[in-house]
């Protein structure tokens, strides 16, 4: 079933039925197989099969990124097959020779294993009829950075150390361990990049990260059902604004909607987050009677690598994840000391994501700021102007972050209820809920607190708000376990009530068209305040012993489980609507036979090439914007100079992403003299270019300026794709 959703979608969308089987056979041989043996070895065989299959999958793509570096700076790439040849062999000549366990010691309930396989299958579905249908240059449809994040993939495809490829000498600062891994996908099945990187990967990295969180709601909960509610609530449950004007940033709190809007890096790394607190969850914990805890120092210390290896891919995927996590640590680490637990275990993590961090900021990005800065004021202003708030004071200002926190958690109300004793087991003092506090709370605390001109600070957002549906799911089933049979009917029919509320705010937030001030703010804060701080109260009351939790069911019901009702329902309704083709979308990015051309100098030139071009603005009409990035995507070559948008010194040229993304080049010397070739062609101007840039081949975009008559007199080797012209300076290598 989840296979099917998988493969429909993507075939309905452009993507060849032979394209997504081979892809699913690459996986399955080259990561899931010897993910999953390694897995159970590191593991000793204590986890249900289905989990050593997901994680070890996950943890496989995470060991392959470092392998791959390697041997692609050793210069040969095709060794990445080595990896899981080895891995392979040596478990199972390991398991033989030592009689290791490789079988699983459990098994996932039936009952279960079917939720979590329909709650992937909605939310494949759900993505899957957003797909537009590509019709020709299927790049057309694709969202503004795809060429960048392309150009990325193609960059480490075929050079190590890397460099950003659209500006010649610029050093990659950048967290670009997830192209890696789709340069590493591409050596190993040897399929083209925009596949991988537009369809075929961030399809299956939704697949496999609902599938892992499910997974990880079981081991933070210690039951199946904690797992299936906390899958369920990733899929269908986000978080409530009244702010309107801004969805595209400060909602949709779903894990779903994370894992395939976010952006390819933020999808790696969020899959890699969750086997990451899957193994330090283990790590933290003391009461080895729970399932999955560790049982010997052997099966401990390989517990320790894995972490160590998945986090410090974690790192190089997308740094915002790292002092997300590493806020959890501290917070855990607190509590730990306090209560005199395992301190020692929970202090080696945060060293070690600690010093991780250290390397992501000196190594990755080589000391820059990549435009974040710590500006509360100043970015809860660009909020409130982007809600039609404006002329607002420091207090209003203030208002708009509690507003904010307000929004994000109303979903989350039953999540408070993680802090009631469980009284079988007695785990209210457990590290990882204390690890999830620290982690959720960061995350919202940073993006208040921190400004960046693309308003990318969500990124931190996104890194830790999805962890708060265990404790939502952990608080809804305790609290439905206390309560009684009547109470728990009543709870099902409170969620209607809550979808009604939700829906109430969602409409009146984006029905209202009139500048809204201070007044409306500070109503709509006071009464949600209002209902959190009676939410809260009742929690405290219901974690009393003796207590019937009932109103806290009720309204827990109501918010957590309303919202998801909403969510259903629009999916539903637009579920029809015909999908948008690839001429929908405005105008197109790249020229008629423009990949053509640039699949052309591909083909006939060797990695090292580099190449000249007349286009450095995305679009030909408007204001200049800097994100030019497509040549150097699909030519895999590197450019002297295409677009110079992203790099660290465009990011620090603004305070705003239309300042940053239409700033000038830094170096004008540089481009005109690149230019120079295109507007005035001439011996002279080729020679002077030639003299400072090995430059094979000129790639001629019409819809610029460019003297083409005298490019033609002055290179005669040349070929024309449509709206583009391909001029060959030197014999190809």
């Amino acid at each position: 079933m989840v296979v099917l959703c998988y493969a429909l979608p993507l075939h309905e969308s452009g993507v060849g039925l032979r394209a997504v089987v081979s892809f699913l056979v690459l996986q399955a041989f080259a990561f899931a197989l010897p993910g999953m043996l390694a897995w159970r070895l590191i593991r000793g065989g204590r986890d249900p099969g289905i989990v050593d299959l997901v994680m070890g999958t996950i943890a496989f793509h995470a060991l392959t990124v470092p392998w791959y570096l390697v041997v692609r700076w050793a210069g040969a790439p095709h060794l990445v097959w080595a990896l899981p040849i080895a891995t392979v062999a040596a478990v199972l000549g390991v398991g033989r020779t030592r009689g290791l366990r490789l079988a699983s010691e459990s098994r996932v309930p039936l009952w279960c294993a079917w939720n979590w396989a329909a709650a992937i299958a909605v939310g494949l579905t759900l993505i899957g009829a957003q797909l537009p249908v590509a019709s020709g240059n299927r790049v057309r449809w694709q969202g503004t950075d795809n060429p960048f994040l392309l150009s990325l993939a193609a960059e480490l495809k075929n050079h190590m150390p890397a460099q950003i490829p659209f500006v010649t000498g610029q050093h990659l600062d950048y967290h670009w361990f997830t192209f890696a891994d789709i340069a590493a996908t591409s050596w190993l099945g040897g399929q083209e990049l925009d596949l991988l990187t537009f369809s075929l990967i961030p399809l299956g990295l939704l697949a496999l990260g609902l599938a892992a969180f499910g997974a990880l709601g079981w081991k933070f909960g210690g039951r199946p059902a904690i797992g299936v509610v906390a899958l369920w609530l990733a899929v269908l449950v986000g978080s409530v604004n009244a702010l309107g004007g801004f969805n595209g940033y400060i909602v949709d709190g779903t894990l779903l909607g994370i894992l395939w809007t976010g952006s390819v890096t933020q999808a790696f790394a969020e899959v890699l987050a969750v086997a990451l607190l899957y193994v330090v969850f283990d790590l933290v914990r003391t009461d080895r009677s729970l399932p999955g805890m560790p049982r010997s120092r052997a099966v401990t210390a390989a517990n320790w690598l894995l972490f160590v290896v998945v986090s410090f891919v974690v790192s190089g995927a997308k740094a915002t994840f790292v002092p997300v996590l590493g806020a959890g640590a501290l917070v855990a680490l607190v509590a730990a000391f306090r209560q005199r637990l395992r301190w020692r275990s929970v202090l080696a993590i945060g060293i070690v994501l600690a010093a991780e961090l250290v390397f992501a900021q000196v190594v990755l990005f080589g000391g820059a700021s990549q435009g974040l800065t710590f500006e509360p004021r100043t970015s809860m202003a660009r909020i409130a102007e982007r809600a039609g708030m404006t002329g607002l004071g420091a207090g209003a200002l203030a208002l708009v972050g509690v507003f904010l926190v307000v929004g994000w958690l109303v979903p989350l109300t039953a999540a408070a209820a993680c802090g009631i004793r469980d009284q079988r087991t007695d785990r209210g003092t457990d590290l990882a809920s204390w690890w999830l506090l620290g982690l959720v709370v960061s995350s919202m605390v940073i993006v208040l607190v921190t400004d960046h001109p693309g308003f990318s600070q969500y990124a931190f957002l996104r890194a830790g708000l999805p962890f708060a549906y265990l404790g939502v799911a952990s608080g809804l089933v305790r609290l439905w376990e206390r309560a009684t049979p009547a109470w728990r009917r009543a709870g099902l029919v409170a969620i209607p009530l809550g979808a009604g509320a939700c829906l109430l705010v969602r409409h009146w937030s984006e029905s209202s068209t009139r500048p809204r001030g201070a007044a409306d703010l500070a109503l709509a804060v006071v009464a949600t305040l209002a209902l959190v701080v009676l939410v809260a109260g009742l929690v405290a009351i219901a974690a009393r012993p003796g207590v019937r939790p009932v109103v806290v069911l009720l309204v827990a019901g109501m918010f957590a489980l309303g919202m998801g009702t909403v969510r259903t329902v629009d999916a539903v309704s637009s579920f029809g609507d015909p999908r948008p083709g690839a001429a929908d979308k405005g105008p197109a990015v790249i020229p008629g036979g423009g990949i053509e051309a640039a699949r052309y100098v591909r083909a006939n030139s060797g990695p090292d090439d580099l190449f000249a071009t007349n286009a450095h603005c995305r679009l030909p009409s408007g204001m200049c914007q800097n994100i030019a990035h497509w040549m150097s995507a699909w030519t895999e070559r590197r450019a002297v100079v295409e677009g110079w948008g992203y790099t660290p010194r465009a990011n620090a040229s603004g305070d705003t992403i239309g300042a940053v993304i239409e700033s000038p080049f830094w170096d004008p010397a540089l481009l005109a003299l690149n230019d120079a070739v295109f507007l005035r062609p001439s011996k002279a101007s080729l020679d002077a270019l030639l003299a400072r840039f090995p430059v094979h081949w000129l790639i001629v975009d019409r819809r610029f300026p460019a003297d083409v008559p005298g490019l033609l007199h002055l290179l005669p080797r040349h070929r024309r794709f449509g709206q583009t012209f391909v001029f060959e300076v030197s014999p190809s290598r």
